[in-house]
């Protein structure tokens, strides 16, 4: 049989149905102590998140070079387990060495000629999508990166190329520290904490305009490109809503799942401001503002919402930086701030600068 190039146009909104029997639950694995921030791939059976496209890295190769680079044999095991994607993807592509693994495939470095870029390529083995809810998340995924292109803070998909065995994205290649990776070495300044936000909040009321609620927002997927520009990733939990549509289904990460979702009502689009908050408190305070030494505390730390700043760790943060938290991280669903308004909070106006409240 022929492989088969998808199409990654535009596509109406008859193409991704918001259905909540797909939905992925939260894992209630094992969980250690918050130290300062534990490492969530080994608690997720989310096949986006055990291959995400953050182990990217880029080529020591000028990102202006306009020849092709030699080609050097890419991973053996790509060309054993799927001869009919390799074949398909080397149409198109010079295929690197890997840079990324997990329990669904692989992450490949390759060279378009087309553009004269690097790309990363995404390739999920398909026999090993036993379970329904992955294999329907890995239908959704590529086509909710291709309704949100382009945006300068998304990551963006170039092409997605599918056999009878595999799938592949061709995805933008960044680089190999993600925000987890930064705000696990220190805290952020208020400075480079605001500038993250803004490009996070720009990120999330884009989706939200087009009705995609990210549904799993946390530092793992947040890249960077090389010119340290914000890309938020990994949309395989993610759900089109329509216009102001709502959801059901337990889905996302411990520490930064609202609480609405874990009481198992219908929620919206306020449950990513909620998770952009958390990451937001850890990233000024290094400590998450809910936590437990198992999955059970730290989700009845959620439901309670008892947001607290500790004076030790947030002697030095600003009052507005604090009010914004308030007002991201508020259980209140009705008071809870919309991206576009955290967008115009005025801690976010300042590039995080001390300012008062009015």
């Amino acid at each position: 049989m022929k492989p088969k190039q998808k199409q990654t146009g535009v596509f109406t909104s008859c193409d991704i149905t918001c259905t909540v029997h797909h939905s992925r639950p939260i894992s209630t694995g094992n969980f250690s102590k918050f130290t300062p921030l534990p490492h969530q791939t080994e608690y997720s059976s989310e096949y986006s998140t055990f291959l995400p496209p953050i182990n990217l890295q880029n080529p020591k190769e000028p990102a202006t070079t306009k020849k092709s680079p030699k080609f050097h044999h890419p991973n053996t095991a790509l060309i054993e387990k799927s001869p009919q994607m390799y074949d398909t993807l080397k149409n198109s592509y010079q295929l690197f060495e890997e840079i990324g693994r997990g329990r669904f495939g692989t992450i490949v470095r390759a060279f378009s000629p087309d553009s004269a870029e690097f790309v990363a390529c995404k390739i999920i083995d398909k026999s090993v999508l036993t379970d329904e809810t992955d294999r329907a998340c890995l239908e959704k995924e590529p086509k909710i990166m291709t309704l949100l292109s382009p945006h300068p803070n998304v990551l963006k998909l170039f092409n997605v190329f599918e056999t009878e065995d595999s799938l592949a994205m061709v995805l933008e290649l960044c680089e190999q520290e993600t925000l987890y990776d930064r705000v696990v070495k220190r805290t952020l300044s208020e400075p480079e904490a605001a500038a993250i936000m803004k490009q996070l909040l720009e990120a999330v009321s884009h989706c939200h305009r087009l009705g995609v609620v990210h549904r799993d927002l946390k530092p793992e997927n947040v890249l960077f490109d090389s010119k340290n520009n914000l890309k938020l990733a990994d949309f395989g939990s993610a759900e089109w809503t329509g216009d102001g549509g709502v959801m059901e289904g337990v889905v996302g990460t411990p520490y930064y799942v609202a609480p609405e979702v874990l009481m198992g009502r219908e929620y919206d689009e306020k449950i990513d401001v909620w998770s952009a908050g958390v990451m937001m408190y850890i990233m000024l305070g290094g400590i998450p503002p809910f936590y437990g030494e198992s999955a059970t505390e730290i989700f009845q730390a959620v439901l309670r919402g008892n947001l607290r700043f500790p004076p030790k760790v947030f002697r030095s943060v600003s009052p507005a930086a604090k009010d914004l938290l308030r007002k991201m991280i508020s259980r209140d669903v009705s008071r809870r701030l919309s991206a576009d308004q955290a967008l115009g909070h005025p801690w976010i106006l300042s590039g995080g600068e001390a300012n008062p409240i009015d």
